[in-house]
């Protein structure tokens, strides 16, 4: 076993490096979120780094199933690019939207497109059955839409009311 293994400040240089890609992982995940399809040399120029950097943090992302190639971006002159995306599957996000009068919940896929809406029967009310119902009926509906829940990356919730800062509570 090498000695170097071993050596504190070189395992604290990888982690930095592993810190510095992740964060640049981060940054571009959320520049395919927010602007659609893009170009490595755009996205070379969104984060500030080197065509070859973000062409190999493309591969791990489509390796990942993270990033999907598009098809061939139209430009003027030259060669034409290739064109990079979310990919729309494998992974979602499920949307709440709860109030007094209605419930619903939405599967969003990564490329912000509404993949399945449902009405869920449950009100918003002051009761401790309400979560109880409320988890049913997502239950339910991921059920029914064929989602598993490992494949869900986040969830949004919309309820109206006002906050407790201090303890999160919704009034």
């Amino acid at each position: 076993v090498s000695q170097s293994r071993y050596d504190p400040e070189l395992l604290e240089r990888e982690s930095i490096v592993d810190l510095k890609k992740s964060k640049l992982k981060k940054k571009l995940l959320q520049g395919l979120y927010k602007g659609g399809n893009y170009t490595i040399a755009q996205l070379a120029k969104f984060l500030h780094t080197s065509v070859p950097s973000v062409t190999a943090l493309v591969e791990e992302l489509i390796d990942e199933k993270w990033v999907i190639e598009m098809g061939i971006a139209d430009v003027q002159l030259g060669r034409k690019p290739l064109l990079y995306s979310l990919n729309p599957k494998d992974r979602y996000i499920l949307a709440l939207d709860i109030t007094t009068y209605y419930s619903k919940a939405a599967i969003i896929n990564l490329q912000n497109r509404v993949i399945e809406m449902q009405d869920i029967h449950s009100v918003l009310e002051d009761d401790p059955s309400f979560c109880q119902n409320l988890l049913h009926g997502i239950d339910a509906f991921l059920v029914q839409s064929g989602i598993n829940t490992s494949q869900l990356i986040g969830v949004t919730v919309g309820m109206p009311g006002l906050i407790n800062p201090k303890n999160g509570l919704n009034y």
